[in-house]
């Protein structure tokens, strides 16, 4: 494809020989990837919104630009490279990986605020996307929106929950281990430009 240049390869930081071997072919470490898991086998209690917020699930097909512009902004950072709409919707919005009722929206006033954005991995609830718009952060709206989707895993029966940040989310590291999540998989982040 002329537009995709780099090969991206993620190995554990437990594997060395694999590094040697990126290494020697020409590939470099670009950042790291953590898995954080946690056991649902206690009660999550349902989180209590503020007033004026509501909470609801996807409407496919009617909500999917306004989600796709949130994350974007959300995931705004010097050096990175949005998602083109198609791209974003081809691999979240897949037919074989999307269920609706795992895709949470906050609103205010009708406006889209926040989002928790899940898929079902067989005996994993995985939260694949979590944002909440810039000007309403501050407010433990994330906090919020992570533990209604580890409220309704574990109501849906499933005995984990996952998700994965990058090194740079400072943030997102304090917040995953404050509801009791914990780093299960450390990954190196390897990538090499074809020229």
């Amino acid at each position: 494809h002329p537009d995709k240049r780099t090969l991206v390869s993620y190995i554990s930081e437990m594997v060395a020989h694999q590094k040697k071997v990126l290494t020697d072919a020409g590939y470099q470490g670009t950042k790291h990837v953590y898995n954080f898991h946690r056991d649902l086998n206690q009660d999550f209690p349902a989180p209590v919104w503020p007033d004026g917020v509501t909470l609801r699930t996807l409407n496919p097909g009617v909500d999917d630009r306004a989600v796709y512009t949130l994350i974007q902004d959300a995931f705004e950072k010097p050096g990175r490279t949005p998602q083109t709409f198609d791209e974003w919707h081809t691999f979240m919005m897949h037919p074989e990986r999307l269920l609706p009722n795992l895709w949470f929206l906050l609103e205010k006033e009708s406006e889209l605020i926040g989002c928790v954005l899940c898929f079902d991995y067989t005996d994993l609830g995985w939260v694949r996307q979590l944002a909440v718009r810039p000007d309403h952060r501050g407010l433990g709206l994330g906090r919020k929106l992570l533990q209604h989707a580890l409220h309704i895993f574990k109501e849906i029966g499933y005995p984990r929950a996952g998700l994965a940040v990058e090194s740079e989310n400072a943030n997102a590291l304090n917040l995953y281990p404050s509801v009791g999540l914990r780093e299960t998989v450390h990954l190196n982040e390897f990538s090499k430009v074809i020229t």
